[in-house]
C-alpha cells in the first residue's frame, strides 16, 4: 500500500510536470510569435523613420530654393528690346536649376511609395519636353520673340516640376508621418 501511493505520487508529479512543460511549451510560442511581430514593428517604424528624416531633410532643400516665378513674369512682361535678364544667364541658371531637382528626385525616389514613385518619374521629364526646343531655337538662332516665348514655356515647366517635387514630398512625409502614429 505505501509503495502504491508513492507510486501514484511520483505518477501524478511527473504528470504534474508534463502539463506544467505543455503549458510553458505553448506560452513561449505565443511569447516568440510576439516578439516577432514586435521586431517586425519595431524594424517598420525605425525604416519609416529613416525615411522621414531624409525626405524632410530634401523638403527643406528644395522648399528654400528662391521662387522663380518672378524671373518668369520679368522676362515675359518686359518688351523684347527693353529685356533686363540676360536669356543666355537666365536659361543656365534653370538648367542649373532643373539638374537640382532632377538629382534630388532620382536620389529620393527610393524613398517613396511605390504608387508616388511613378508620378515622381514622370514629374522629373516634365521639363524636357521644353528643354529640346528650346535649345532647338538657340542652335537655330531662331527670332527673339520665338527664343523668350521659348524660355519663358521651358522656365514655367521648371516651375511646375519644382512645386510637383514639393507637394510629393509633402504627400509622401505625410504618409511617413500616420504611419509612424500608427505604430507608436
Amino acid at each position: 500500500m505505501y509503495n502504491d501511493l508513492i507510486m501514484t505520487l511520483l505518477s501524478a508529479g511527473v504528470i504534474a510536470s508534463l502539463v506544467t512543460g505543455i503549458f510553458s511549451l505553448i506560452t513561449s510560442l505565443f511569447n516568440n510569435k510576439r516578439i516577432k511581430q514586435l521586431e517586425s514593428l519595431k524594424q517598420q517604424f525605425f525604416f519609416d523613420q529613416k525615411r522621414y528624416d531624409a525626405l524632410t531633410n530634401e523638403y527643406f532643400v528644395i522648399a528654400s530654393l528662391p521662387s522663380i516665378a518672378q524671373e518668369i513674369r520679368a522676362s515675359s512682361l518686359t518688351p523684347p528690346g527693353e529685356r533686363l535678364v540676360n536669356p543666355t544667364e537666365l536659361v543656365d541658371k534653370y538648367f542649373e536649376r532643373q539638374d537640382l531637382l532632377r538629382g534630388s528626385a532620382e536620389k529620393t525616389v527610393i524613398l517613396f511609395d511605390e504608387d508616388l514613385k511613378k508620378e515622381i518619374r514622370e514629374t522629373i521629364g516634365m521639363p524636357d519636353k521644353y528643354k529640346h526646343p528650346l535649345l532647338e531655337c538657340i542652335a537655330h538662332e531662331s527670332g527673339e520673340e520665338v527664343l523668350y516665348t521659348t524660355i519663358t514655356e521651358y522656365m514655367a515647366s521648371v516651375e511646375r516640376f519644382h512645386n510637383k517635387y514639393i507637394e510629393l514630398l509633402q504627400e509622401q512625409i505625410g504618409r511617413i508621418q500616420k504611419d509612424i502614429s500608427e505604430l507608436g
